[in-house]
């Protein structure tokens, strides 16, 4: 187990980006040693300059409701209907929330949030934003392939973006396991 804030170490790479060339900065900590350990290869963990991917906050959340919803589309430009819930790893989220039962089971609850704190087993995540989405949620999560229509039947922001889920910043570390009780700020 490791914990802690990853800090630069001041060595730079230079990778490819779906095709384009971005500079990021090596991060030192424990936890290139316990992902080497476990995936039986080297690791190096690194962290995007902003505005080099498409995506680099700390967090990222969706819901089951929203998940729930999409799946059920029957918009003639998306296959959307097809998505599962265990699909919910193509839109590469930290955290997918439970919201069954919840005052928080709709679709679209979450957009409610930006601005709050969500309290995630012993950490707290400041939410900012809705995640802007691109192309890469209509390809498959472990071999890539595009096997989904999916942007078209995604929520879109006030300048007519894709958008689905949230973003947000740790404000308190803290340990976050399976079943760890989340709870969002009051507004």
């Amino acid at each position: 187990m490791a914990s802690g804030v990853p800090e630069r170490t001041g060595e730079t790479l230079d990778v490819d980006y779906w095709g384009r060339r971005v500079r990021v900065d090596v991060v030192g900590g424990p936890w290139a040693a316990l992902f080497s350990r476990h995936l039986g290869q080297a690791v190096v963990l690194a962290r995007a300059r902003p505005g080099d991917v498409v995506y680099g906050d700390q967090v990222s959340v969706v819901t089951t409701a929203s998940l729930t919803a999409l799946r059920g589309t029957d918009r003639e430009t998306s296959d959307a209907r097809s998505l599962d819930l265990a699909d919910s790893a193509r839109f590469r989220s930290t955290f997918v929330l439970d919201t069954t039962g919840s005052p928080h089971d709709r679709p679209g609850a979450e957009d409610d949030w930006v601005g709050r704190e969500l309290t995630l087993g012993e950490a707290r995540v400041r939410l900012s934003a809705p995640v802007v989405r691109c192309a890469v949620v209509e390809l498959h999560p472990v071999d890539g392939h595009r096997d989904l229509r999916l942007l078209d039947a995604l929520p879109r922001d006030s300048q007519g973006r894709p958008v689905f889920g949230l973003q947000g910043q740790v404000v308190r570390p803290g340990r976050v396991h399976r079943g760890s009780e989340a709870r969002i700020s009051d507004g």
